[in-house]
C-alpha cells in the first residue's frame, strides 16, 4: 500500500485540485496500479488524463505501469 500512496502523492500536481478527495489509492504492485475513485464522473475524467499520469510514472520509476481506475462506492 506504500507504494501506492507515494504514486498518488507525486500525482497530485498533474490531478486537478477538485479531484484530489475523490481519488483514493488503490492496489499496486511494480506493473500495475489502481486509482479508486468516488463516481463515474470522476472516473471519466481521471480517464482523460491517464496518458499524463502513465506517462509521469513510467519517468519516476523508469519502467511502464498499467493503470486502472476503479469506480467505489
Amino acid at each position: 500500500m506504500r507504494l501506492s500512496e507515494s504514486r498518488l502523492q507525486r500525482l497530485l500536481a498533474i490531478i486537478p485540485k477538485g479531484l484530489h478527495r475523490q481519488i483514493k489509492a488503490g492496489p499496486a504492485d511494480e506493473d500495475n496500479w489502481t486509482i479508486l475513485v468516488a463516481s463515474p464522473a470522476v472516473a471519466a475524467k481521471v480517464r482523460q488524463i491517464l496518458p499524463t499520469l502513465t506517462a509521469a510514472v513510467a519517468q519516476q520509476e523508469q519502467r511502464t505501469v498499467l493503470i486502472r481506475v476503479k469506480v467505489t462506492h
